[in-house]
């Protein structure tokens, strides 16, 4: 899917693809490598879209998850795109649980809600 959030300088659509992780009945934005443009607009921003071909969803952000939930969250995202960013972030679905809560200090991980 396609992330469309508004810049938190310009005011302008940024467009970003990224893997969706569906956990728990939500939706989930992973940034493996913390503190990225992306994440940075989407909390300035609160709200923004998921788009896949002519199909766009509103979001909102509902939480950023703290340590526990995220190495639970971090483990099922690994388990579905091992081979993808995972690797560059020196993380796979073999990592060891200390391993996760290692990488979960840095790892940020966004619990989204549709909106209307």
């Amino acid at each position: 899917m396609v992330l469309c959030v508004r810049r938190r300088s310009s005011g302008g659509d940024q467009r970003v693809p990224l893997n969706v992780l569906v956990h728990q009945g939500a939706y989930h934005l992973v940034s493996l490598f913390g503190e990225t443009d992306w994440l940075l607009n989407l909390r300035a921003a609160g709200r923004a879209s998921l788009v896949r071909g002519r199909t766009t969803i509103p979001v909102e952000v509902a939480e950023e998850l703290s340590d526990g939930p995220r190495v639970a969250a971090l483990r099922v995202y690994l388990n579905r795109w091992d081979g993808q960013l995972g690797m560059m972030a020196g993380l796979d679905r073999t990592s060891s649980d200390e391993q996760l809560r290692e990488a979960a200090e840095r790892v940020r991980i966004v619990r989204l809600k549709l909106s209307s």
